[in-house]
């Protein structure tokens, strides 16, 4: 993908039409993606289109709106997040502010909740604070809400009912799990066994259950499933053979 610099983050996304979007952060700061209408196609266009505000970026998140386009998230060097949607194809709306959360942060993360409508997650620099925003309806945003403290890494999946699982890396490198009910509320975080951990992602199985693969600080990678669409944990990791 054409562009100017040094790449410091990729994101990629699959739309609700079948096409595939490539998202890249450069450390010049500017927001680049491409996309791929065809997938028959075997590369993706040459240049990617700037997608940069005025403002220096210094992270992003892709997610879908309610409609299933995708959504563009990024925090600029004020700390403040913006948000953009594509219209179509090569189309995108203004950049929107959401709440400013008056906080140095340092990683966010997309989602949707259980009935479609878009929410982020946030954590803090100082304190590791972990926050989330949904929005109330298309294009207004609630308020900020205070998950837990001392979080290193955040990310999230949805259930096979479609409600979210939010799972964090602790202050003590271990993974702990939180669902949000149909109600909006969010239940105690509960630990999942383990330690060492350096980083979690969290996606669904064929059957609607959440896999959780993390990186160990021996470098392998273990992983673990709920037993079941919408289930409990097991006890243990399992590893998956590779390299170190």
């Amino acid at each position: 993908i054409n562009g100017y610099g040094t790449v410091k983050q990729i994101v990629p996304k699959c739309s609700h039409d079948g096409s595939t979007l490539l998202f890249k952060r450069e450390a010049s700061e500017y927001i680049y993606y491409v996309e791929r209408h065809n997938i028959y196609d075997y590369d993706f266009p040459f240049n990617g289109v700037n997608l940069s505000g005025d403002e220096s970026i210094k992270g992003i998140a892709i997610g879908n709106t309610q409609d299933h386009n995708p959504i563009l998230f990024d925090i600029d060097r004020n700390n403040v997040i913006y948000w953009r949607y594509q219209v179509l194809h090569g189309n995108w709306s203004n950049w929107s502010k959401i709440g400013n959360i008056n906080k140095q942060v340092t990683q966010i993360y997309s989602g949707n909740t259980s009935n479609g409508t878009p929410c982020l997650f946030a954590i803090e620099m100082n304190n590791g604070e972990a926050y989330f925003i949904q929005q109330n309806n298309p294009g207004n945003w609630g308020n900020w809400i205070l998950l837990e403290q001392n979080v290193k890494q955040i990310v999230a999946c949805n259930n096979s009912d479609g409600c979210l699982q939010a799972f964090i890396i602790d202050q003590y490198n271990a993974v702990q799990s939180s669902k949000q009910e149909t109600n909006g509320n969010w239940t105690q975080w509960h630990p999942l066994n383990g330690g060492g951990i350096k980083q979690v992602a969290a996606v669904n199985a064929s059957n609607g259950s959440i896999a959780i693969f993390e990186l160990g600080s021996n470098k392998a990678v273990y992983y673990t499933q709920q037993a079941g669409p919408n289930g409990g944990w097991p006890q243990h990791w399992l590893p998956l053979n590779g390299h170190n």
